[in-house]
């Protein structure tokens, strides 16, 4: 699953994510990614932490207390030691900063797959 109200950044993951066989649920806000990952079940969730409706570090809570092994990956234009440390002790899988990097988004995907939090988990593919 991707969060992020921003149509360039979520079309660059499709984009991405296609290439690597991954299916895509989409959210554009806090909300709707809390409907859709009650619904959805997604194997890892990349989550932009400045939402129209909410802080993405308040989803990041409400996500992990409906399923604490699924990897979070916070995403964010605002890049600070602060902000990286604050998501990562709250129990974010990852932390990337934009511009995103493909090759980390690879790399954080595989870690996700070889995860021993993920393995009896779903596939990305299907």
């Amino acid at each position: 699953m991707v969060v992020d109200d921003n149509t360039k950044i979520m079309f660059a993951f499709y984009t991405l994510l296609e290439k690597e066989n991954c299916l895509l649920i989409e959210a554009a806000s806090g909300a709707e990614a809390l409907k859709k990952f009650s619904t959805k079940n997604p194997t890892a969730v990349f989550l932009d932490i400045s939402l129209p409706d909410a802080n993405g570090l308040d989803i990041l809570q409400k996500l992990l207390a409906k399923n604490p092994v699924v990897p979070v990956i916070i995403i964010t234009g605002i890049g600070s030691t602060e902000l990286r440390t604050r998501a990562l002790s709250l129990g974010a899988f990852d932390y990337l900063e934009k511009p995103l990097s493909v090759t980390r988004i690879r790399e954080i995907l595989e870690r996700i797959k070889k995860s021993p939090k993920t393995l009896s988990k779903k596939p990305f593919t299907q």
